[in-house]
């Protein structure tokens, strides 16, 4: 129990907000419990979270609408689905701010992010350019980015960017239908930022910096291998035939990424 809690603490240390599964996923090889067993030891020892709740309706229609496009889809690389999303955030000093980002649905890496006291279209335009910046050798037609029907991602600014240059436009109705931007939001939010508590405007910028680079550098997921998002980006981009995943709504877990089958 002892080693149990030293790894738990120290794990807590760079995402304070980490579930008893997620730890009872990343323990070292050399562990001899299985998940299940480990994740019972870890509620025993305290290590349950609690979630705060506040809700900020930020999603209205915007002036285009698409249907959604990558229900079933098959993804075998990066750069083929990106998806987007929108949440909030109050400071310590009673503020809501609003947070975007665009996540590789096959890696589940955070591609970009963006951090505003307010949400017009050229922020969501804004972060989509940092998106493609770093992702410039990809072949845009191959690219479907997908989002809510917010009236950001429908605006003709958005819309006409994507457009351009011949990135597939999809939208959903219903949050599951968005699972990993869904996911990705709560991340950050429940793991990282309401344990790190921001003041201001300021601090929040930095520690949304400090909890992407956690997500897509150090924490290891169960569904890639215990690989992070960025190594396991590099070890799929050796592999002839990589690892398809099919992109479907699990209804009962509200919003997950989708099972991954491999060929």
């Amino acid at each position: 129990m002892m080693r149990l809690s030293s790894i738990a603490l120290e794990a807590r240390r760079s995402c304070p907000g980490m579930g008893c599964r997620s730890i009872a996923e990343q323990m070292p090889e050399d562990w001899t419990y299985g998940r299940q067993k480990t994740e019972r030891m870890l509620y025993q020892l305290g290590f349950r979270v609690k979630r705060e709740r506040r809700k900020v309706i930020t999603t209205k229609p915007g002036e285009n609408v698409f249907p959604n496009l990558i229900l079933g889809q098959e993804v075998t690389g990066v750069n083929q689905v990106w998806s987007s999303d929108m949440t909030y955030f109050f400071t310590q000093n009673g503020t809501v701010n609003y947070l975007i980002f665009i996540v590789d649905c096959y890696s589940q890496k955070i591609v970009a992010h963006g951090v505003y006291k307010d949400y017009p279209a050229v922020n969501f335009l804004e972060v989509l350019n940092k998106a493609l910046k770093k992702r410039a050798d990809a072949d845009w037609k191959k690219l479907t980015f997908h989002s809510d029907r917010g009236s950001q991602y429908g605006s003709n600014l958005f819309a006409q960017r994507l457009n351009d240059l011949g990135i597939r436009q999809s939208m959903c109705i219903y949050s599951w239908e968005n699972p990993l931007a869904e996911k990705v939001n709560d991340l950050i939010k429940n793991r990282y930022l309401h344990y790190w508590k921001p003041k201001n405007f300021s601090e929040l910028q930095h520690m949304v910096r400090k909890a992407v680079d956690n997500h897509n550098n150090k924490v290891k997921k169960r569904s890639m291998g215990k690989l992070s998002p960025t190594e396991y980006e590099k070890l799929t981009a050796t592999i002839r035939k990589p690892e398809m995943k099919i992109l479907k709504p699990l209804m009962q877990y509200g919003y997950q990424l989708v099972p991954y089958y491999q060929n």
